[in-house]
């Protein structure tokens, strides 16, 4: 069974008992779609925290450090990889509008970075068709907005700003969502019903 199926077994609420072992092997055999989010620290933080973040060598952990360099203003919220001391983490700001969205945003993130920031070569089959797909769909929008010269939409929109952001504000942002559901995937659906 795959991953898909049995998320949605789980999540449609039509899963038999008889289902549950191959359910559990599905998502067991995937694990790694998990870790990250399993080890996730979510901490609500003042407004005018102001976090540090640098890339250490030949890594894509992120160093989290309070200085005056390379600072970054949360302005709702953040998921960090962390380092081995911090593990990783969602910053929220507490003043955030809009915190449901913004919490779900950061967790995808938690979800799916571990598959699409990894080398292809350590990913197992179900991963690399996921991270694959994601970046096709991607693309494909990208193109789309670029073939019609509607760059302005490119470069304004969060969830066409790389790979990360299109998969969690198409989860999650009703406009983005919106305007998935008018560019085509292929001639019978569109990129959100792709999705």
């Amino acid at each position: 069974m795959s991953l898909e199926k049995a998320l949605d077994f789980l999540t449609s609420g039509q899963a038999l008992e008889s289902d549950q072992e191959d359910i559990a092997s599905a998502i067991k055999s995937n694990i790694s779609y998990f870790k990250l989010a399993a080890q996730t620290t979510i901490y609500v933080v003042p407004e005018d925290v102001i976090v540090t973040t640098t890339y250490g060598p030949n890594t894509q952990t992120l160093d989290l450090g309070f200085g005056d360099t390379e600072d970054k203003f949360i302005p709702g919220g953040v998921f960090i990889i962390g380092t081995a001391k911090t593990g990783p983490m969602i910053l929220i700001n507490e003043d955030i509008g809009e915190l449901n969205e913004t919490l779900l945003h950061e967790i995808i993130h938690a979800i799916t970075l571990g598959v699409t920031s990894a080398d292809e070569n350590t990913l197992g089959e179900e991963e690399l068709k996921f991270k694959r797909r994601m970046r096709d769909l991607f693309n494909a929008t990208i193109s789309y907005l670029e073939e019609r010269d509607r760059y302005d939409e490119i470069e304004s929109i969060y969830g066409l700003s790389e790979l990360d952001e299109f998969i969690a504000e198409s989860l999650v942002n009703e406009e983005f969502r919106e305007l998935l559901s008018t560019i085509p995937a292929n001639k019978n659906i569109s990129i959100l019903g792709a999705l």
